[in-house]
């Protein structure tokens, strides 16, 4: 969306607000007759992609502004979206620690029985799976020093 900060039915910076909440799907590039750099800021800050004054524009910078823009969009939607999802494995994390008991320390899991085992042998013998296992290579420094992985 190609916004003008100077519309007749509409204030500047609150334009720019009530579309990025009314239409937060969309990429927003702000287009002003106005030289101030300081509002060309405080819209990016509110969420528009781009802003351009109105006396710098070119067939070459539009079409690059309008190309950055979606792509800008695009990959802030996809870190929104990623955000979501670790959030959803963080609580879900956070049951499961809840509900297995796990020690704090060592990571290994009580069984029923009250026995403390790694937790590749409590799946092995819960869910007839295996588990894969490896050290990644900073641990296995810190273990072997005088080894290289």
């Amino acid at each position: 969306m190609l916004l003008d900060l100077s519309l007749p039915d509409s204030s500047g910076l609150d334009t720019v607000r009530t579309l990025i909440t009314k239409y937060p799907g969309v990429a927003i590039i702000v287009l002003t007759g106005l030289q101030d750099e300081q509002v060309a800021l405080q819209t990016v800050r509110y969420g528009a992609q781009d802003f351009i004054e109105k006396n710098q524009i070119t067939s070459t910078l539009l079409n690059r502004s309008i190309s950055y823009s979606m792509e800008r969009k695009k990959a802030s939607q996809e870190k929104e979206r990623l955000l979501g999802d670790l959030s959803k494995i963080l609580e879900q994390l956070e049951i499961l620690q809840g509900i297995l008991p796990i020690c704090a320390a060592c990571r290994r899991i009580r069984d029923s029985e009250g026995n403390w085992q790694q937790i590749s042998t409590y799946i092995k013998n819960h869910a007839n799976r295996e588990s894969s296992q490896g050290i990644c290579p900073d641990c296995y420094s810190e273990l072997y020093p005088d080894k290289t992985p």
